[in-house]
């Protein structure tokens, strides 16, 4: 039986863990062990890292923002970011894993 102290039962989706995906191509990610992520691609690197992540996890959704889905009311925002990401109920995006 899971107890109030456990940790909540979520898969990760571990970004850095993706064959073509190059951190060095970012200029900022926002990206905080949550369900969504925020990325910025260096100039002339957007189509590259949307390349490579698009269809990388059957559980990670990427969105460039003028394709965000209206109901999400994202993709006038100044703030939100040229590529943003959310996992699944159950899957939060992570950055660079443990072990690199």
């Amino acid at each position: 039986a899971r107890r109030s102290s456990d940790p909540p039962a979520v898969d990760e989706i571990v970004l850095g863990r993706i064959k073509d995906l190059s951190f060095q191509d970012l200029e900022f990610d926002l990206l905080d062990y949550g369900p969504t992520a925020l990325l910025l691609p260096k100039e002339g690197k957007l189509e590259k890292v949307y390349q490579a992540l698009k269809n990388a996890h059957p559980k990670l959704h990427v969105y460039k923002k003028e394709e965000l889905p209206e109901r999400m009311h994202y993709s006038r925002n100044a703030r939100i970011t040229q590529l943003v990401l959310f996992g699944e109920p159950g899957y939060v995006v992570h950055g660079r894993s443990e072990e690199h």
